[in-house]
């Protein structure tokens, strides 16, 4: 209306009103993006540092990043790939020593552990065959 307005006041209004169309507008595709359990963990980690222990976060965090974190491909990190995940895990660890590492994750009144649990249904799956 403003540009129809000016155009008017100075005698320049386009009687085609091709100037006065509106323009197709640009489509944007939004994509969704789901973390992966190493960007879950970095969030976990950041909103949980002040509530946990300094000697779980020394013991117990460094250990999660070392084996179960950094020495998995990073393709199996993908929260659809959980089942996969858990496999590899036990290619290189029995059940026990890996059971830890969710047994936290099981406890729902954990706001926190909410974000594991986006993998939730086939660890708890394969831990529960595998024990």
């Amino acid at each position: 209306a403003t540009i129809i307005d000016g155009d008017i006041s100075t005698n320049n209004y386009d009687f085609t009103l091709t100037r006065y169309k509106l323009k197709q507008a640009q489509v944007i595709e939004v994509v969704e993006k789901i973390p992966n359990l190493l960007q879950i963990w970095e969030n976990y980690r950041s909103v949980s540092k002040e509530r946990v222990a300094a000697t779980t976060i020394k013991k117990h965090w460094r250990t999660y990043e070392k084996h179960y974190l950094g020495r998995t491909p990073e393709q199996l990190l993908e929260t659809n790939k959980a089942n996969e995940y858990v496999a590899h895990l036990l290619t290189r660890y029995s059940s026990g020593s890996i059971m830890p590492i969710f047994s936290n994750c099981l406890n729902l009144s954990d706001l926190y552990c909410d974000l594991y649990f986006i993998i939730g249904a086939g660890i708890i799956f394969l831990f529960s065959r595998s024990l």
